[in-house]
C-alpha cells in the first residue's frame, strides 16, 4: 500500500501523511460498499499480502469495483 500512498502524494502534490489519510479513507469506503470477497481481495492486493493469482486480475477487480460504484466499466 506504500506504493499507492506515494503515488497519491506525488500526483496530488500533497504530503505523505495526507496521502495516507486519503488512501485509508478510500479503503474504508470500499470495505463498506463492496461485497466482502471483493473488498478483501483489493485490501490483500494493496496491503502487499499477495499478488493477483491470474494475469489481469487486479485490473479487472478495479474495473468491476468502479462499475459497481457508478464508473464506466473498463474493457
Amino acid at each position: 500500500m506504500q506504493q499507492l500512498i506515494q503515488q497519491v502524494a506525488d500526483r496530488a502534490g500533497i504530503s505523505e501523511d495526507s496521502a495516507t489519510r486519503a488512501v485509508e479513507t478510500v479503503m474504508n469506503f470500499l470495505r463498506d460498499k463492496l461485497p466482502g470477497p471483493m473488498a478483501s481481495q483489493i485490501e490483500n492486493y494493496l496491503g502487499g499480502q499477495g499478488e493477483p493469482s491470474e494475469a489481469g486480475t487486479g485490473e479487472s477487480l478495479m474495473a468491476r469495483a468502479g462499475a459497481m460504484l457508478g464508473g464506466s466499466k473498463k474493457e
